[in-house]
């Protein structure tokens, strides 16, 4: 399976940073990237993705994503959005300094039809003492 990736975050940098660490990586096909909540919700309707990265800034109706098909990326953790992400069938809640084999492991959970995986970047968990 070749997946195609939206990338949805308003910086360039982010997405570019996504793109780069992606590229490489021989089961990715394509990539479509927006900066706005509305140019999102247009690409959804208008191409066939198989995994969305969205900043968590671009999201106010989680039911407009792809379910078992998106990952909510965020700088400022929030435990709604994490909740929302997770009850709307999302497949993980990554800080957007996430490490790379975090990401990679986002591809992985994209390729699994069927079966329920949610992944929580370990920085946003609390440790318990």
């Amino acid at each position: 399976m070749r997946l195609r990736i939206l990338l949805a975050d308003s910086r360039e940098i982010v997405r570019w940073g996504l793109r780069a660490l992606f590229i490489k990586i021989s089961i990715v096909a394509d990539f479509y990237e927006v900066v706005t909540e509305e140019e999102l919700k247009e690409c959804l309707l208008s191409h066939p993705v198989d995994l969305v990265m969205v900043h968590q800034s671009l999201v106010t109706d989680f039911t407009a994503l792809p379910k078992g098909h998106f990952v909510v990326m965020t700088n400022e953790p929030d435990m709604s959005t994490l909740l929302y992400t997770y009850n709307h069938g999302g497949i993980g809640y990554l800080c957007e300094n996430a490490s790379a084999e975090l990401l990679r492991i986002t591809l992985y959970l994209a390729t699994k039809q069927g079966e329920r995986m949610f992944i929580v970047d370990p920085s946003i968990v609390p440790v318990p003492v």
